[in-house]
Parts: C-alpha cells; sequence; structure tokens
C-alpha cells in the first residue's frame, strides 16, 4: 500500500462531496441496506449518501484512502461517543430532510419507527451501551474498482488505533438481529473490540 494513504477531510469541498457521494453509490449500488433504507427507490441513492457525508461531515470524522493521484478509493464515516449520525436538525438538512420528502410512506414509517426503535433497543441490549457511548462506523466503503485490497480495513484499523470492525480484524460479535422492510430482512450485526 505504499500508493496510497489516508487523509482526514477536515473541512469539506463541495468537490470531495460530490466524489465520496458517487463513491459510495457505486459501493452501495446492488445492495440490500440501500434497497431497504430507500424504499426500492435506486434514483435516490445519491441523495442518500449526500446526507450521510454531508452529516458526517458536521458532526463526524471523515477518512478517505487516496492514491498518488488523489482518487479517492475508499472512505470511513465515524461519529465520536456523544454524536450520531441524524441527530440535530443542522445534520438533517444535509439532505437528510430532502429524501424523507421523496420516499413513499411506508418507507419514512421503516426509518421513524421501525429502524428508530430497533437500534434505540438492539444496542443496549448487544452492548450495554447506547450510540452515545460509542464510536459508530456509520458509513464504509470502497469503489467496485478498488474492493478487495485491504483499503477500507486500513482504514478502520486507523481509526481504532486513534480511538482507543470486523471479527477478522479483531472484533468480536456481540449480537445479530433483523430489521424487517418491504424488501426483505436487513442484517445488523453489533460487534465490539477492546480497545486496551
Amino acid at each position: 500500500m505504499a500508493d496510497v494513504a489516508i487523509r482526514k477531510i477536515q473541512d469539506i469541498t463541495e468537490e470531495e462531496m460530490d466524489k465520496l457521494v458517487i463513491l459510495c453509490s457505486r459501493a452501495y449500488e446492488h445492495h440490500q441496506a440501500t434497497a431497504i433504507m430507500l424504499g426500492g427507490r435506486q434514483d435516490l441513492r445519491d441523495l442518500l449518501f449526500q446526507s450521510m457525508v454531508g452529516a458526517g461531515a458536521l458532526a463526524g470524522e471523515l477518512y478517505v484512502m487516496e492514491n498518488r493521484n488523489k482518487e479517492m478509493l475508499s472512505m470511513a464515516l465515524w461519529f465520536a461517543p456523544g454524536q450520531t449520525i441524524f441527530s440535530s436538525e443542522v445534520q438533517r438538512s444535509k439532505g437528510f430532510n430532502d429524501l424523507m420528502k421523496e420516499l413513499d410512506g411506508e418507507t419514512k414509517v421503516w426509518w421513524k419507527d421501525q429502524y428508530g426503535r430497533f437500534m434505540s433497543e438492539y444496542v443496549p441490549k448487544v452492548l450495554g451501551k447506547t450510540a452515545m457511548d460509542s464510536w459508530w462506523l456509520n458509513v464504509l466503503a470502497t469503489d467496485p474498482d478498488h474492493q478487495g485490497k485491504g483499503y477500507a480495513t486500513t482504514l478502520t484499523q486507523e481509526k481504532i488505533k486513534q480511538a482507543a470492525f470486523y471479527n477478522f480484524i479483531g472484533f468480536t460479535t456481540k449480537g445479530y438481529g433483523e430489521l424487517p422492510s418491504k424488501f426483505g430482512m436487513l442484517p445488523v450485526w453489533c460487534l465490539a473490540q477492546d480497545v486496551i
């Protein structure tokens, strides 16, 4: 990985935002979670990731893996303890409110009632903590042309070193749940790693 480097995005530019939205949209183009979150409206995929990256630029930490040409290959969006995605009106104004206007009623209910309730009950059950007590990796994406090269793993390992994801890099599965939707079940794993 000598030809790539990790960079923390401090003050996101419009160009960086556009590149991250495209990267995420490509990475999750055929992913079941995207279909569920969008109620099957794949035409809203860019707006979904605009809302996530926008919220992260305000209240989270964005890291990218870039090559020497500054092409963004992979990204990770973290929220520190005390912060969660879409938890403030300012965060939601970065695209989430617009996304909600475009979704059908059933998908809006899924976001509000099913997803919100599931996460508020599931996380404390398996971790004994709430989202406000933990670091959260909300988005981890690698451009499909660059997957399988260890970029996402490196991004997660780097943040773990700083913050003192998966079982193969030292995480333990604490729980598994399934969140129902009209497009099938959304699998949700809760993973943890003890940091010394």
